[in-house]
């Protein structure tokens, strides 16, 4: 009766708790959603800012950066664009920064078929940052950038 008791313990212990599930090891690899951490990812310069500043200074931080990069290239066009892409960016828990994919129309491709290139480049340009964490341990999280494409003819 004894061994009857323990045993079925032991699997009680084993099979109520979620140590064990390959599922949940299996999404903290493949990064979480931005919105779904505990602190966010910073650059340097958020530090001192408040946990809701922090966001957006990283926000406003990671554009400022990109459409720095993008602005040193003089980019020649017959017609005139206004467009937003999305780029969807990976940020290890290591801190670094890396470019995923680039939604964009296919007009884009046509008139801008470097824009792809320019970009990883870019994010590549970006320094580490200290990554996000979820219940106290560092995450890689996955962010998606909107870009506004602006350009005359000119």
């Amino acid at each position: 009766m004894r061994n009857c008791f323990i045993l079925a313990l032991i699997f009680f212990c084993f099979s109520s708790c979620d140590y064990f599930s390959l599922e949940k090891k299996e999404d903290l690899r493949s990064g979480l959603d931005f919105t779904c951490v505990d602190t966010y990812p910073m650059f340097e310069s958020c530090k001192n800012f408040e946990e809701p500043e922090k966001r957006t200074c990283f926000k406003e931080e990671i554009r400022k950066r990109i459409a720095t990069s993008l602005t040193e290239i003089d980019f020649t066009v017959e017609d005139e664009i206004e467009e937003t892409i999305i780029v969807h960016l990976m940020i290890y828990k290591t801190g670094k920064i890396k470019l995923k994919t680039i939604q964009s129309s296919e007009e884009i491709h046509d008139i801008l078929p470097s824009l792809d290139s320019l970009l990883r480049v870019s994010v590549k340009k970006l320094p580490k940052i200290q990554p996000a964490m979820k219940k106290g341990f560092l995450v890689t999280t996955k962010y998606k950038l909107p870009i506004k494409i602006s350009l005359d003819n000119d």
